[in-house]
């Protein structure tokens, strides 16, 4: 019932989940969706410890994101990376140039990997598109 009001749009979820969330803990259907909320969880931590390329997987993701975070960290370290402005105007203004910095970056690195790969000689092009694969464009050494 719950998915269909969702999918159907009768209501948005943000309202359902308030309204569950304020029912009583005793409540069978409160009860029920957090009880297959356990096994989701359950089953994934078994996914996790037992299928290693899933751990690899999620490893990568997490690295690219940690990449992010790291090319952020070194675009802005004036201050001790701590962002001071006088206005609320002058802290959107230096977010926005931070953020602009950090895609035009992100946008050389892929051209350039664009480049690598259309100079690649034919029989070369899919051992550089594999090494391409493997790369972060947020990288900036």
């Amino acid at each position: 019932m719950i998915a269909a009001t969702i999918k159907l749009r009768h209501t948005r979820p943000s309202i359902l989940l308030k309204r569950l969330n304020s029912y009583a803990r005793q409540n069978s259907l409160y009860q029920a969706l957090r009880d297959l909320g356990r096994l989701v969880r359950t089953k994934f931590l078994l996914d996790y410890m037992y299928d290693h390329n899933l751990r690899q997987m999620i490893q990568e993701q997490l690295n690219k994101g940690e990449n992010v975070h790291q090319l952020a960290r070194r675009i802005f370290y004036g201050n001790n990376g701590k962002l001071q402005a006088s206005s609320k105007e002058e802290y959107l203004q230096a977010t926005a140039c931070k953020a602009l910095i950090h895609n035009l970056i992100v946008c050389w690195n892929y051209m350039y990997m664009s480049k690598k790969l259309t100079q690649a000689k034919q029989n070369e092009r899919k051992k550089v598109f594999e090494k391409i694969e493997q790369m972060y464009p947020v990288r900036w050494l």
